[in-house]
């Protein structure tokens, strides 16, 4: 289930991006998707990372979920409210249901055994009569033709996105080209509990399966994620406090005015 510390969009800084690109490059999967993502992006409002990190944060939700083909349905509709800042709500649900969707049938080889084979058809159902859904899987099989002639294959390892990732034989060493200590500074920095959510996912998934080389980042941004939460928390009972206190003292205003008309009254009747 989606928090509600932020429900609103808020696009990723460039920056960002750049430092999030390197960690999004080490999946295979989204190498494959990413020229799909990049042509949809003007319809979409999303770049390729962004679509990336939206469908890994609601994997990891799904993942935590004890019914996931239930959870799914109240994704959907956060997700609408989510993306209405973008001129194209529907698009950007959709890009992001289609990499969900790519990632929950990268759990097998064959769809008959893959462990996400209703979650499957609980997204897909929800996106398939959208066109930008058949455009991406398109242009998406045309870029895995190319890597797989290149060498590169997406289920040469099967993956559960919805599960901790183990390590992967064939994950490229790409620490060196990734300053993940300042990713996490500029996350935190916007104070935006949503966009750290979405670093999070990617960066923690990157780090289970490269043996936890970046536990402490990921220790750093998650317990900075954590007071974000805490202190808006502590601003909504602040708030909501506020209202009540308000209300009351809108009711003892009314009532200390009827109670002047009765003073009123009776020393008028008298």
């Amino acid at each position: 289930m989606m928090t509600d510390v932020e429900i609103t969009y808020r696009p990723l800084e460039l920056r960002v991006r750049q430092k999030l690109l390197p960690l999004c490059l080490a999946d295979q999967l989204f190498c494959v998707m990413y020229d799909a993502l990049e042509a949809a992006a003007p319809e979409t409002g999303l770049a390729p990372e962004e679509a990336w990190c939206e469908a890994s944060a609601v994997a990891a939700r799904l993942g935590g979920s004890p019914r996931p083909d239930i959870a799914i349905r109240q994704e959907q509709s956060v997700l609408v409210q989510r993306y209405a800042s973008l001129d194209h709500p529907e698009s950007a649900l959709c890009a992001v249901f289609t990499v969900l969707l790519h990632m929950l049938a990268s759990a097998s080889r064959n769809m008959d055994d893959n462990p996400n084979r209703v979650l499957c058809v609980e997204v897909a159902r929800r996106i398939m009569e959208h066109p930008l859904y058949g455009a991406i899987c398109r242009t998406v099989r045309q870029s895995e033709s190319v890597e797989e002639g290149r060498g590169r294959f997406v289920l040469s390892h099967p993956r559960n996105y919805l599960e901790a990732p183990s390590l992967s034989p064939e994950m490229q060493e790409t620490e060196g080209s990734i300053d993940v200590e300042e990713l996490v500074e500029e996350a935190l920095e916007t104070c935006s509990a949503s966009l750290c959510e979405s670093v999070l996912s990617v960066l923690s998934a990157y780090n289970d399966r490269h043996g936890h080389r970046i536990q402490p980042h990921v220790t750093h941004l998650r317990e900075g994620l954590n007071e974000l939460r805490r202190k808006a928390a502590e601003t909504r009972r602040i708030e909501n406090n506020g209202t009540y206190n308000e209300h009351v003292g809108q009711q003892n205003v009314g009532l200390l005015s009827a109670t002047s008309v009765s003073g009123q009254n009776k020393f008028i009747d008298n």
